[in-house]
């Protein structure tokens, strides 16, 4: 993943992790990015629960209120479809994810829902995008399935 920083992001972080020389403390830099997604002690203690990986929200990605109530609206609708008609939404989207990452494209996710009958306009379908990716253009369908449930009112559909 490609993150462009501005000449004034990168003159802060080199200010953060210099050291002497002249130089930049990239093992510390290594270790502080690493945090993020790992546990250092899991080779000491495997069975530790990891928790999930933070999702950062882009502040241009928050939803205001009229968008909410859309997205809600939609999600009621298909979460009425999906407990109504008895629908296993989840393996369908597994099917597309090949990593087994719980993402797929926002195409992707367009389809399947369209493949299960639970069609969406545009617009619902761009805010759904906005409110379940965090990676550019995928969807996290495993959240999205998470919140599916509560609008179903039924998990054992799932």
């Amino acid at each position: 993943m490609k993150i462009d920083l501005t000449p004034a992001e990168i003159d802060m972080l080199e200010g953060l992790y210099a050291c002497e020389w002249d130089q930049v403390n990239y093992l510390q830099f290594a270790d502080m990015c690493e945090s993020v997604y790992t546990d250092h002690s899991l080779d000491k203690n495997p069975q530790t629960n990891v928790s999930e990986v933070p999702a950062y929200v882009d502040p241009r990605d928050v939803l205001n209120d009229d968008e909410e109530l859309i997205v809600h609206a939609c999600l009621q609708r298909i979460g009425y479809a999906v407990f109504v008609r008895r629908l296993h939404i989840k393996p369908f989207f597994q099917d597309k994810d090949r990593t087994n990452s719980g993402w797929v494209t926002t195409t992707r996710f367009r389809s399947i829902l369209d493949l299960q009958q639970l069609t969406i306009n545009d617009t619902e379908h761009a805010l759904l995008c906005r409110r379940f990716a965090k990676r550019q253009n995928e969807v996290n369908y495993a959240e999205f399935v998470n919140v599916l449930k509560n609008y179903s009112g039924d998990s054992s559909v799932f």
